[in-house]
């Protein structure tokens, strides 16, 4: 890879081979190379604004595929703030990503990130934008799944699981549903909660 890149040089061909051997340094745990190649890759985005080239799927490929590694790469080297401050910086910088598939990649991140450094009320609000706007694909299933995973060390309010068990039944996910809206009722701690939750949970687990 090292050799394809020098033969194409500053072209998106070499760009795409960065891209490449930073996964295989991704896959290896060499974060900290990994982190450098992969920085490298985004200066595509620079290099098309220069010469003004407009942005292509092609082009997309690669400059996304540079900001979800880069993201798991701080994740999996436990530099949650610098995850969390890093996917900010690309929302803020391109506005393609919210158009496209990367933004719930990097949300999904954004989460394991924010679970981490106990910001969990943030957390559980992106995952719910996530499950809301990929209910059926594969992010929106991976945060429902995460919101299960953490559902007994972190107390989940039972106005959010009901709001999850509703999305899982009008998605046909019955068994789903159920286990959710149950844990929404153990949920229901205070004398509020009973009153204000706790009827509906009861009435749309007897629908399910």
């Amino acid at each position: 890879l090292l050799d394809y890149e020098m033969d194409y040089g500053n072209t998106a061909k070499g760009f795409e081979a960065m891209l490449l051997e930073a996964r295989c340094l991704f896959e290896l745990r060499e974060y900290t190379q990994a982190e450098v190649k992969l920085k490298s890759t985004m200066v595509l985005v620079e290099v098309l604004i220069e010469n003004k080239i407009p942005r292509n799927p092609y082009y997309d490929q690669i400059i996304f595929g540079a900001y979800l590694t880069l993201a798991q790469v701080y994740n999996k080297a436990s530099k949650y703030p610098m995850a969390r401050d890093f996917i900010d910086e690309i929302f803020k910088k391109d506005p393609t990503v919210a158009k496209e598939w990367i933004a719930h990649a990097l949300k999904v991140e954004k989460v394991e990130a924010l679970f981490k450094l106990k910001k969990d009320t943030d957390a559980i609000k992106i995952a719910e934008e996530v499950i809301k706007a990929d209910p059926d694909g594969p992010f929106g299933r991976m945060m429902r799944d995460k919101l299960r995973s953490i559902g007994g060390t972190i107390r989940l309010e039972p106005a959010q699981l009901i709001q999850s068990g509703e999305s899982s039944m009008e998605r046909g996910k019955l068994r789903e549903a159920l286990g959710t809206l149950r844990q929404a009722v153990e949920n229901c701690y205070t004398e509020e909660q009973k009153t204000k939750h706790l009827p509906k949970a009861l009435y749309l687990m007897a629908q399910s």
